[in-house]
């Protein structure tokens, strides 16, 4: 009866220990472009107890302990291994294992100083939520967008005046925004702008100035010489006038000579001529560093290609977006992996909780004998 009681104190002894074990860990993964890792794996370092991160890069582990460690893991990136007392709505970010470094970037722990990026002058960083915010750009071509208004002191800023980093009076009001958008042929509008059809921004290299340009006017109007008013036109052109343009399909007379004002389809009026359709496109695509306008015959309308892409992205094979180097295929393949790994480490856990239910029955049975 001894040699009983012995093992049933024995296995009541360590569900207590279990219980300790309530330590919960979640958080987002994301790429360092901010995008969601669907099908993460997180798994407790030693074991075979693991999670995978939803659709939405959201996960959430519990019942650790607390000098357990969990890592988080993707395919093509580098690991990150964090230890179970990081506390929850972390958000760790994974690198590539060109460029990875080798800890977790967790919002929860202060990251490095904030750098300027491309075409950014100068950048402050927000303690709360570990973000770095633009304050200038390096030239009047490029525009903040996104612009709020913070409270800044030194490199630190705040959205709440009230602030411990505003103690003693010592912040000042700025403007901040998320990046800094080149501002060549995005659409303008002049301070005169009566029968302005449309006006863009054109750089001045010379000047080192951004200038709001008329390309185009209402009908019976043309751009003056200098680009910055609609004038009245001397009437429109006759057919044979327009013909003598390449490409026009109507103009307007000015001072007796003929200027287009309307072309055919993937041309586009400039300074009276036909061009085709180039420059900047209106809205950069998602991840883009550069793209241009064209024209697609085939659906017979304006398109945005990409030229460029940021770092860990590639063009598309459309040529109109920009994708992450990790194959859709290799993607897919990695969640049905992670999916079904998942699925197994729950079914072990649950087979074992039954294990440890099933003699911790037996013991109450043999004290009760």
């Amino acid at each position: 009866m001894k040699k009983y009681l012995i093992s049933i104190l024995a296995i009541f002894s360590v569900l207590p220990t279990m219980a300790i074990a309530n330590v919960t860990v979640s958080g987002l993964v994301t790429d360092e472009e901010g995008e969601p890792f669907p099908g993460a794996a997180i798994k407790v370092v030693g074991t075979t107890k693991g999670v995978s991160a939803d659709m939405d890069g959201f996960f959430t582990i519990e019942n650790l302990s607390e000098n357990q460690k969990i890592e988080i893991s993707v395919l093509g990136y580098e690991p990150q291994t964090i230890p179970a007392t990081a506390g929850q709505n972390l958000k760790i970010t994974l690198l590539p294992k060109d460029t990875a470094i080798k800890e977790a970037i967790i919002s929860a722990k202060a990251p490095k100083d904030c750098e300027p990026g491309k075409n950014e002058k100068e950048v402050v960083k927000d303690p709360q939520t570990q973000k770095c915010y633009v304050v200038s750009c390096i030239s009047d071509r490029y525009k903040l967008i996104n612009e709020q208004t913070a409270y800044r002191n030194q490199k630190l800023i705040s959205f709440n005046s009230d602030d411990e980093i505003c103690d003693d009076n010592v912040c000042t009001s700025i403007t901040v925004g998320t990046e800094c958008e080149d501002q060549n042929g995005k659409n303008c509008t002049p301070e005169n702008n009566s029968n302005i059809k449309t006006a863009k921004y054109k750089w001045d290299d010379k000047n080192n100035q951004l200038i709001c340009e008329i390309k185009e006017c209402n009908n019976g109007y043309l751009p003056n010489d200098e680009g910055t008013a609609c004038e009245v036109s001397e009437g429109p052109c006759s057919e044979t006038q327009v013909k003598t343009i390449e490409h026009a399909t109507a103009g307007e007379l000015k001072k007796k000579i003929c200027y287009a004002t309307a072309c055919e389809n993937g041309y586009e009026p400039v300074k009276g001529k036909c061009v085709a359709i180039s420059g900047n496109c209106k809205n950069m695509p998602k991840n883009a560093v550069s793209a241009h306008r064209e024209w697609d015959s085939s659906a017979n309308t304006e398109v945005c290609i990409v030229d460029e892409c940021k770092d860990n992205f590639r063009v598309s094979d459309d040529q109109k977006s920009c994708v992450s180097t990790l194959s859709k295929e290799d993607s897919e393949a990695k969640i049905k992996e992670l999916q079904e790994n998942a699925d197994a480490m729950k079914a072990k856990e649950q087979s074992t909780a039954n294990k440890l239910l099933g003699a911790a029955s037996m013991g109450s049975m043999g004290i009760g004998g």
